[in-house]
């Protein structure tokens, strides 16, 4: 049992690895860059005691902020003697609603009514996949806060695993499952085209996958590409026009076969806990430019090659969902800036940093700044 029960949570890392990677947030994962959180300086700056905020900083973005001068970096520098080959900055304003301070804007929150039992979710787990038969579901409770009460399913013919997944052990809503048992395409992923299935024919699967689980929801499809050997689709949930960081699904597709592979579902930000105004006051260039301005003080010997990737409109709803219930209205509408330099575009596996500015106030609410002194 005990080897079975490793096999399984190997997999269920591994998907949760892909999530990560693919854009949605677990949460105890939110910032793996942060050790040593800043303290709260009086101008609004979130700063180390060691790292003074220099005076006349301006971390307010304005349609004229294209037009001052980089000032010294104000982020805290990433130290830690156990990783030595990491170096970067980063920054979060608690004075505002953010990953790190959540908790500061949230109330408590116990949910209510029993636990489905172990009866109903192997029932449940049962009826979701009918195409399979499998000889036995091992099940497994996780109470890891009160609002992440999972029963864990692994779905198995013999040896073999069939699906594993979770279910949501208040409500027996389907969270997330990946199909271990399916024969990934392995054909040239140079050339997509030669795949079975088109990735137009992937999105029709995948959307169909989440309209037969879920009915109609507001979302928009943020991206989509041929993520190794499968097509991947992100979605967003949409509230009061305004996709969210957090909140959606992601959807991989065997381009072989056309079936689902993996599914993962987020979806417990209130909707009344987003800013009651949608439209930004402050404009995408002036977010651009206030992040950019920030992050070429603290790197400038890479200004030269200093991109912006994307500048997005979004709801800021990423934060810690398994201890926290956000106030109602505390969650701000925000451009999130993405950027990169020849440093980070030379990795193996390289992902743009972000930086976020409050799109009513210009507030500079959170920015990261990582290079690897080691190298790609």
């Amino acid at each position: 049992m005990k080897k079975r029960y490793l096999a399984y949570t190997g997999i269920i890392l591994a998907a949760i690895l892909v999530i990560i990677a693919t854009g949605i947030i677990v949460p105890a994962l939110i910032d793996s860059h942060e050790i040593n959180p800043p303290v709260l300086s009086d101008t609004g700056v979130k700063a180390n005691p060691a790292v003074p905020v220099p005076t006349g900083l301006t971390t307010t973005a304005t349609d004229s902020s294209s037009e001052k001068t980089a000032n010294k970096c104000s982020m805290v520098r990433f130290e830690d003697v156990n990783v030595p080959s990491i170096d970067g900055f980063s920054y979060y304003n608690t004075s505002a609603f953010t990953a790190v301070s959540a908790g500061n804007y949230s109330s408590q929150y116990t949910k209510k009514g029993a636990v489905i039992t172990r009866e109903e979710a192997e029932s449940i787990a049962r009826s979701a996949f009918p195409q399979y038969s499998p000889d036995r579901i091992e099940m497994e409770y996780s109470d890891g806060s009160v609002n992440n009460r999972m029963w864990h399913f692994n779905m198995r013919m013999g040896d073999q695993q069939l699906v594993v997944g979770t279910l949501d052990a208040y409500t027996g809503d389907l969270m997330l499952y990946s199909v271990v048992s399916h024969r990934s395409w392995i054909g040239p992923v140079e050339v997509p085209h030669l795949a079975a299935t088109t990735m137009e024919s992937a999105r029709l699967t995948a959307e169909d996958e989440i309209r037969e689980r879920n009915g109609e929801l507001p979302l928009q499809l943020i991206d989509s590409h041929l993520d190794g050997n499968e097509y991947l689709f992100n979605y967003r949930r949409i509230i009061q026009g305004v996709p969210c960081s957090n909140n959606g699904f992601n959807i991989r597709v065997d381009p072989g076969t056309g079936n689902v592979v993996m599914y993962y579902k987020a979806w417990d930000t209130p909707e009344n806990a987003v800013a009651a105004q949608s439209v930004p006051a402050i404009s995408r260039d002036a977010a651009i430019a206030l992040v950019e301005r920030e992050a070429k003080a603290c790197y400038p010997e890479s200004a030269g090659s200093f991109r912006i990737v994307s500048a997005d409109l979004l709801w800021m709803d990423t934060y810690n969902h398994e201890k926290y219930l956000p106030l109602p209205g505390v969650i701000p509408l925000v451009w999130r800036v993405r950027f990169d330099d020849n440093t980070i575009r030379a990795w193996q596996f390289p992902v743009p940093e972000e930086g976020w500015v409050d799109a009513q106030n210009g507030t500079l609410l959170s920015i990261t700044y990582f290079h690897n002194r080691s190298g790609p």
